[in-house]
């Protein structure tokens, strides 16, 4: 357990967060052949890291006898640094916006809700730097986790060591309010690219329907009904992948402890008291659009062109009426440290369009393409295209020699071939010719080589921990997150 001044930039005033940190101490960092510590968050935000340490120990057995591995809890998830704030909802307000606003006018201004932010929590990332003794903080980050670690890398650039950024938001922005906005259509067009084809082929084998071939679902929104969170966790709890079961698993747990709880509560109290950090970090990380009739009309334009049934409302319209004078650093080419970025064609959940635009865009960088792959989270991925690059970084300290590189996609279960999705990917990591339409058009065929975990199993836990979180604290408050924590 570490504790650290609650805000950063006024660390005198003697309020303090608590937060936990894992070190998984393979080498005497005496020995000559020591090469540092690699630091690990697996998303979110409000992806619990702790396990990180060990995760990346097994991802990475070429690095194991040089380098010591570090998971953490960013602040706001452990009970010790959790920031609430009361609000009251006008019960004249008929605006589907109502809650959200009311958020927003009470809570951005609150100092503890403030400090919950990345730009706090890259201080906490390199007091345990400090801690350790170390020179320089190496990272690998997935999804959320490459904010964080870009954020790192332009406030303590000094400090930053290699950097590997998996399944990139897009970075070079001062807010990821694109991100969240544009997630609706991300999520269409993985059904149609990437989902559709791979039905149709697999449809096609007799006795294999398209129910049995169905993606990842998205896990339930903050306001799901606890029969929906139960019906998915108990599907989640028979996923191939023991890290998502094992998740799923604990979560099924905590959900029969808190069913004793809600009887203790009052339904109008838990409405009234913000405690979800994931929510506190998205708004305070740099400003979103203000004001109800642009995410009016945002909505309406998604409910026309995608569907009334979309799970990637909330998240963008959370920040309609939350001020903030915060925002990302702008990458400086003179300091920026070396880093990898690693980007499936057809994630949606960090789309394609805006991991490019980091991979290309920060300095000091080089890219590495998936094509025909929608995975979110890729190291390790299971072919040497890939992974080879990511383990000799870190191993050598230098980054591949090419700018961009592009790599081709596994084959999906059920298949021994790769298929040609959307359009092909040039040497630049470009689209080029025509939409493929034909769902037996092959691929290329990558280098297979085994790996024990892959990162989208990672990222899946992280996310699922994320979302069952913010569900808890928005129908059971912070006594719910005490009895889960």
């Amino acid at each position: 357990m570490v504790e650290v001044p609650r805000d950063w930039k006024d660390p005198e005033n003697g309020k303090t967060w608590k937060f936990e940190v894992s070190y998984n101490k393979l080498n005497d960092t005496k020995d000559s052949r020591y090469k540092g510590i690699i630091m690990g968050n697996p998303g979110g935000p409000g992806g619990e890291g702790l396990w990180m340490a060990n995760h990346l120990a097994k991802a990475l057995p070429d690095l194991n006898p040089y380098y010591n591995f570090v998971g953490f809890n960013p602040r706001g998830i452990d009970r010790e640094s959790r920031a609430t704030c009361e609000y009251s909802v006008d019960p004249n307000d008929k605006s589907p916006f109502a809650e959200v606003k009311a958020i927003g006018r009470d809570c951005a201004g609150d100092p503890d809700v403030k400090t919950i932010s990345t730009e706090q929590t890259t201080y906490d990332m390199d007091f345990v730097r400090h801690l350790l003794g170390e020179e320089k903080l190496n990272f690998f980050g997935y999804s959320y986790g490459t904010w964080m670690g870009t954020w790192y890398s332009n406030v303590f650039h000094s400090k930053a060591g290699l950097m590997t950024l998996d399944s990139a938001l897009d970075t070079t922005q001062a807010t990821y309010q694109h991100d969240k906005e544009f997630e609706p259509w991300a999520f269409e067009r993985k059904r149609e690219l990437w989902n559709e084809p791979y039905y149709k082929r697999l449809t096609s084998k007799e006795g294999v329907t398209e129910e049995s071939t169905n993606e990842e679902e998205a896990p339930p929104a903050a306001d799901a009904s606890e029969k929906e969170q139960e019906s998915f966790l108990k599907e989640e709890e028979k996923a191939s992948s023991s890290i998502v079961s094992e998740t799923a698993g604990e979560q099924l747990d905590d959900l029969r402890k808190l069913k004793s709880l809600a009887s203790q509560q009052d339904s109008v109290d838990k409405k009234k008291t913000l405690t979800d950090m994931s929510y506190m970090v998205r708004c305070n990380d740099g400003q979103y659009t203000q004001g109800e009739e642009y995410w009016k009309k945002w909505t309406e334009k998604v409910k026309k062109e995608i569907g009334e049934k979309n799970p990637y409302f909330l998240p963008a319209v959370q920040c309609l009426n939350w001020k903030t004078q915060t925002k990302m650093a702008k990458a400086d080419p003179e300091t920026y440290p070396q880093t990898i970025v690693i980007q499936a064609e057809l994630d949606a959940n960090t789309v394609w369009e805006h991991g490019r635009a980091t991979g290309v865009g920060l300095p000091n960088t080089r890219f590495i393409a998936v094509d025909n792959e929608g995975a979110h989270g890729i190291f390790p991925y299971g072919t040497e295209e890939v992974d080879r690059k990511v383990v000799n970084f870190y191993m050598k300290g230098k980054l591949p020699k090419k700018d961009i590189s592009v790599a081709q996609g596994k084959p999906r279960p059920g298949e021994d071939v790769t298929y040609e999705y959307w359009k092909p990917l040039n040497k630049k990591a470009n689209h080029y010719g025509e939409l493929v339409s034909d769902p037996w058009q092959k691929a290329g065929t990558p280098t297979i080589v085994p790996v024990p975990v892959e990162g989208a199993e990672v990222v899946r836990s992280a996310e699922m921990n994320a979302a069952f979180r913010a569900w808890v604290a928005n129908n059971y408050g912070e006594a719910g997150l005490d009895l889960i924590s």
